[in-house]
């Protein structure tokens, strides 16, 4: 289901919700990175399987806004949270020091 488009609209999403903004959907449109019309189509499908909600501006009705659900908001925080623990500890474990040790059967 998460070809680029949608994913980058996701991420496009949990940013923007991280600063405490809003998204209309002509901007994640742009943030996907490919014609309206497929954009629109992905978050037809993003919506369809309960990531994201859809609501209209009170003010500007031309305007709609996008956001994703609480529940794909925590998904999304944990993944990229256990991605980030993942890389760094990849990257200590290539450490110089940390190779020398690991060679030498973690004597010092």
């Amino acid at each position: 289901m998460f070809g680029e488009p949608a994913w980058d609209m996701l991420l496009e999403l949990f940013v923007m919700r991280m600063q405490g903004s809003r998204v209309r959907i002509k901007n994640a449109c742009i943030a996907a990175s490919v014609p309206a019309t497929t954009a629109l189509r992905w978050i037809g499908l993003l919506e369809e399987h309960g990531l994201i909600i859809r609501s209209d501006d009170t003010v500007d009705h031309r305007v709609r806004w996008i956001e994703l659900t609480d529940q794909a908001f925590h998904t999304m925080y944990d993944l990229l949270l256990e991605q980030a623990l993942n890389d760094r500890a990849a990257a200590a474990a290539d450490e110089p020091g940390e190779r020398a040790r690991s060679s030498a059967g973690g004597r010092r």
